[in-house]
């Protein structure tokens, strides 16, 4: 058994979730996993993943480590230096942002937070979120942020299917306030090759939807543009190829079956209702 540098609690064991927990354990971290779902918890206690790019030996060499532990109690929690939420964010039948999972889950952390605890929100979100939503929860004790506890925002970059390890994928750190900064910074950059500092919250917030809103404009593009292509009997794979070799200014998608995926047909949702609130709109999010 390795001896731990630190104790870090992830709730919420989803494709953004366990990867991040084993990372953490790869690193030389005690992990606690909380999910409330009791047969991710009977999977993980048999050694088994449900997450496709993970295989039943990752599982079983973190168990070995003596490292990883998985919980459905959020007492569990306690012991924790830092807690890391990434759970869903969808969107309810009326196309707006359902926060339903990140409330429940704050109101159930909240009774067990202890002084000094870091709490980093990893899932996608509308500008905001992390200190309209998340701090007024986590602050209906004593505690408060930044000066008792310390509240940041990372959003997640994972990309199932992609052979890039996750410590590879630059990490964006964001704060609550300077010290919950400095403390975001020092916790990833002990797992993530590069971490870079974001200034405020809402931009490392926006800066999520930004990526995948880019995702959905291009690729709903492309798809249009193949239909284009394949009506006038020109082959697009090779105008794509052609136009990829421009060193500048133009970035490669490919035509598919449409824009899936659990984050790119919600997240800019996310971003037009937001935008809505400022009286303004998008006119590609909205086509």
């Amino acid at each position: 058994m390795g001896e731990s540098i630190g104790k870090v609690g992830i709730i919420g064991l989803g494709f953004v979730g366990l990867p991040l927990a084993l990372a953490f354990v790869r690193k030389g971290f005690e992990m606690i996993g909380i999910d409330l779902d009791q047969n991710k918890i009977a999977k993980l206690d048999q050694g088994q993943s449900y997450v496709r790019d993970i295989d039943d030996s990752e599982i079983a060499q973190a168990q070995a480590s003596g490292r990883f532990a998985v919980s459905s109690r959020y007492e569990d929690i306690k012991a924790a230096d830092s807690i890391i939420i990434c759970v869903p964010t969808p969107l309810t039948p009326y196309h707006t942002p359902d926060l339903s999972y990140l409330i429940d889950t704050c109101n159930r952390l909240s009774p067990h937070l202890q002084q000094g605890q870091l709490i980093v929100l990893e899932s996608s979100t509308f500008p905001g979120t992390t200190k309209e939503v998340v701090q007024p929860i986590l602050e209906r004790g004593k505690l408060r942020v930044g000066k008792d506890i310390y509240l940041a925002y990372s959003p997640e970059r994972i990309d199932p299917g992609n052979s890039l390890a996750i410590e590879q994928i630059p990490k964006l750190a964001s704060g609550v306030t300077e010290a919950c900064l400095d403390k975001v910074y020092d916790l990833y950059s002990q797992v993530f090759d590069s971490v870079v500092k974001v200034s405020s919250t809402e931009a490392a917030e926006t800066a999520k939807l930004l990526e995948n809103t880019f995702r959905l404009v291009n690729i709903s593009f492309i798809n249009e543009f193949a239909h284009i292509c394949d009506t006038m009997k020109i082959d697009v794979w090779e105008v794509i190829d052609a136009a990829g070799t421009k060193p500048y200014g133009f970035t490669v998608f490919y035509p598919g079956p449409g824009a899936g995926g659990h984050c790119i047909p919600v997240d800019p949702l996310y971003m037009q209702w937001k935008a809505r609130q400022f009286g303004v709109q998008s006119q590609f999010i909205e086509l």
